[in-house]
């Protein structure tokens, strides 16, 4: 198998001279190949961060109070607590 064929495997098999990150960049190509992965993710998280600031989550709690009250005001995010 070779280094960088976007297979999987060659991950594990790194040369020892090679460092990590960059063996780590070629695995990413892989994701040049298949772009339907790259937006099923995207919108995943879009998903997640919508949920997230209408149940007051952790990303929710991170924001600033004046943008958390105005999410509040507009009904975007639960107003009891």
């Amino acid at each position: 198998m070779r280094q960088g064929d976007g297979s999987g495997a060659s991950f594990l098999m790194m040369k020892a001279d090679e460092p990590p990150l960059i063996n780590f960049w070629r695995e990413l190509t892989m994701w040049k190949k298949n772009p339907v992965i790259v937006v099923v993710g995207i919108i995943c998280f879009m998903i997640a961060g919508l949920l997230d600031l209408k149940n007051r989550g952790l990303f929710f709690r991170l924001l600033p109070s004046f943008v958390q009250d105005y999410l509040v005001g507009r009904g975007i995010s639960k107003g009891s607590d």
